[in-house]
């Protein structure tokens, strides 16, 4: 199927506008100036993950509700005001499984047995990331409804993003994970804090196909809403 992800025209993979609002952190977010405040819990996982969210992009949004689903869980979710487009970020710490799989590595290795198989972290965060696309997509027996993960250049990714990888992809959303016709979702990892972001953009494609104007400007704006500090 034939990816209706927008084009950029630069190393990251979107049409961006040269100069970005800089990027607050959290501790001087000036959330009176802003329609989205960040809920404590989230806070401080941000603050754990050494990531910070530019509220001041998302002024004219209003807080969504977290929906249960049995595809991906999230942390915060924002709607805009004038149009059907949502924008979901999730956080989420791999510490706790990067020790469990050296660990069962490491045990492996030292049994000596060939029938026990394990495997280290290595760079596990990127099937855990395309793993979370798949499982927030439509499912077809043809598999998940989405388009080949497109991995950003290493040093634009760390240039505007603080992270030392990540990818870009177009899906279907899954009825069960949000009532849209498209997604895009973005991940970002850092490997010095173990952390895997996503912002999973969803809106409704125009009726010839293909994302509006008016949300690509959206998508644009707020692109660059949640990064490693």
């Amino acid at each position: 199927m034939q990816s209706r992800i927008p084009t950029r025209r630069d190393a990251i993979g979107w049409v961006t506008a040269s100069v970005c609002a800089p990027v607050i952190g959290l501790g001087t977010v000036p959330f009176a100036a802003a329609a989205v405040s960040v809920p404590s819990g989230f806070r401080k996982t941000l603050e754990h993950a050494r990531m910070a969210l530019d509220t001041s992009t998302l002024q004219d949004f209003d807080p969504a509700r977290v929906l249960p689903n049995p595809d991906f869980e999230y942390d915060l979710a924002v709607k805009h005001a004038g149009s059907k487009f949502e924008i979901r970020y999730a956080v989420q710490d791999l510490g706790p499984i990067q020790k469990e799989m050296d660990k069962k590595s490491q045990e492996a290795e030292a049994d000596g047995d060939p029938q026990t198989v394990a495997v280290p972290f290595g760079d596990s965060y990127t099937t855990f990331a395309e793993t979370a696309v798949m499982n927030m997509s439509l499912k077809t027996p043809q598999g998940p409804v989405m388009s080949p993960p497109n991995e950003f250049n290493p040093d634009s990714v760390r240039n505007e993003f603080g992270a030392d990888w990540g990818f870009n992809c177009w899906f279907q959303p899954s009825p069960t994970f949000a009532n849209y016709t498209d997604g895009i979702a973005v991940a970002i990892y850092r490997d010095d804090v173990r952390t895997l972001a996503f912002m999973v953009y969803l809106y409704q494609a125009k009726e010839q196909g293909g994302m509006a104007d008016d949300d690509h400007a959206l998508l644009e704006r707020t692109f660059y809403a949640l990064r490693f500090e």
